[in-house]
């Protein structure tokens, strides 16, 4: 996946893909060992809050939204970053 941050934004279809490497992960969840276990409950974190920050953007722009905010790009770029480490990190 290219790298949002230079950009300063995402899309909604986006998360769509970085829902998919959490999926992956949360397959194979219980065989990280316990440093990848506590990049994972740090980065899990982040994806709560990034969910939550995308509902609320949805919820406030309903159907005129195309893009979220700067702040929200950067922690979805956090949250990719995490679970691309974690992913590589189990290979």
């Amino acid at each position: 996946m290219e790298n949002k941050t230079s950009e300063n934004k995402f899309k909604l279809s986006d998360l769509t893909n970085l829902e998919l490497i959490r999926g992956e992960l949360q397959l194979q969840a219980h065989l990280f060992k316990e440093d990848v276990k506590a990049d994972w409950e740090k980065v899990e974190k982040e994806w709560n809050h990034l969910n939550s920050e995308v509902q609320h953007v949805k919820a406030t722009a309903k159907d005129s939204m195309k893009e979220v905010s700067a702040a929200t790009s950067l922690l979805f770029q956090a949250v990719h970053d995490g679970y691309v480490k974690i992913k590589d990190s189990i290979k």
